[in-house]
């Protein structure tokens, strides 16, 4: 707002034949201001300055112009991945003219992560830059790799009466007593084969991957974590080896088939005969089939039985005869 008003009485002015003022444009910042004004950091605590590495230069460039081509802050590469092929990542948003001194002050020693990349490693190698976006605003990207020393457990605790930049002079800081540095000791393997590591004061993640000798890829997936938004906090359980052991299966048991009861053959028992009473008949009927008779067939019979009659009758009477 000052800038408009001083501009405007210039031009006010200027008529009346008073020379104008021109304003110095804006220092420009660069990966190696940036770079220079991180290892003054630490050399408050007597750590030594990261050494400026080529290849992570021109990966550091290329996440700021990502960043300023969609004016947006992010770790995400245009591939969709994350900061994995580095140690560890900061990321800012500036203005034109505002100091690197102040990016480290007000945005990057606010929390745990970004303060470790500043000075939680005692070695290590560096790249920087920074890109203008077309809203105007600044991105930066800081990418550090350890290069294999220990771990320094400081932290954004560890720095007390921080006085920002201005009026050319440097930021100071003033350390409190740094906390010694430790060492990650790994954990023991439990019975099945699993390895849980607890998360201590000052580690990061990629300290706990390289201890354990696997990859930062695979700490993320084994315990899903989001590579964009790594968060971790002393205490926490970090699977770093999933069990060997198999899991208990249930054996398949052959389940005994009860015998099948054999069918015996059973002594046929024999119908035994009833014996059944046949009513006598009252009076005596010689039952004859029915015949069918013509009128001469009935004749003949009748002849015949009445000649039957008589033999018998002289059958009888020759008999008697023969008594007397």
């Amino acid at each position: 707002m000052w800038i408009k008003i001083f501009l405007f009485f210039s031009l006010i002015l200027n008529p009346l034949g008073l020379s104008r003022v021109v304003l110095p444009a804006p220092h420009a910042v660069d990966g190696y201001e940036i770079i220079a004004a991180v290892n003054a950091f630490r050399a408050n605590y007597g750590l030594a300055p990261y050494e400026i590495d080529g290849s992570l230069m021109s990966i550091a460039q290329s996440q700021s112009d990502y960043q300023a081509s969609i004016n947006t802050n992010t770790h995400t590469r245009p591939d969709g991945s994350g900061a994995e092929i580095v140690s560890s990542e900061n990321i800012a948003t500036g203005l034109p003219g505002q100091s690197v001194e102040s990016i480290i002050h007000a945005q990057w020693l606010k929390d745990y992560p970004h303060t470790i990349t500043l000075i939680g490693f005692t070695t290590g190698r560096a790249g920087a830059a920074v890109a203008t976006g077309s809203d105007g605003i600044l991105y930066y990207t800081l990418d550090v790799i350890n290069t294999g020393g220990p771990l320094t457990n400081l932290t954004a605790d560890s720095v007390v009466n921080v006085t920002p930049a201005g009026n050319g002079t440097p930021a100071s800081y003033s350390v409190a007593t740094s906390l010694p540095i430790g060492k990650l000791y790994t954990s023991t393997p439990a019975s099945d084969g699993s390895v849980i590591h607890t998360v201590q004061y000052g580690q990061t993640l990629w300290g706990i991957a390289n201890a354990y000798g696997i990859s930062l890829t695979d700490l993320y997936t084994i315990n899903r974590i989001n590579p964009t938004q790594v968060v971790i906090s002393i205490g926490q359980k970090l699977l770093i080896h999933p069990s060997s052991t198999p899991a208990p299966t249930v054996a398949a048991t052959e389940t005994p088939i009860p015998p099948t009861a054999t069918l015996t053959a059973s002594p046929t028992i024999s119908p035994t005969a009833t014996l059944t009473t046949t009513p006598t008949p009252k009076g005596f009927a010689l039952a004859l089939p029915k015949i069918k008779t013509t009128a001469p067939v009935r004749i003949t019979l009748i002849i015949l039985a009445v000649l039957s009659l008589i033999g018998v009758s002289l059958m009888v009477v020759s008999r008697l005869i023969k008594r007397k």
